[in-house]
């Protein structure tokens, strides 16, 4: 079976290499017979790519919002990350800070 674009292509060379009609502008005669059979291979073509481009586009839209949950999921694990490193430095602070005062009472007391 061809592809639609094989078929629109055969139709639009037929229409193109067709005998013009004398005195009839643009008009131009073609075989009845030879065009409709096209016609019915492009109607029997048309469902099936049609399929294949819903498909595709169903799949595209599918990984698409795949991609946006794993990075949403990545950001949130990120600032959660992020959260955890400040949460972690300001405890390191707050003991150097406690440790710090505590070895200055150990100076004040060991005069």
């Amino acid at each position: 079976m061809a592809t639609l674009e094989e078929l629109i292509n055969r139709m639009y060379d037929m229409v193109q290499d067709a005998k013009g009609i004398p005195l009839a502008g643009e008009k131009c005669i073609v075989e009845r017979d030879h065009m409709l059979d096209m016609l019915d291979e492009l109607r029997e073509a048309l469902p099936n790519d049609l399929q294949q481009a819903q498909e595709i586009v169903a799949k595209r839209s599918e990984m698409l919002a795949s991609g946006k949950r794993e990075a949403e999921a990545i950001r949130r694990q990120a600032e959660e990350d992020a959260r955890q490193m400040v949460s972690e430095t300001e405890i390191v602070v707050a003991a150097r800070r406690k440790g710090q005062g505590s070895t200055g009472q150990c100076r004040d007391s060991g005069s």
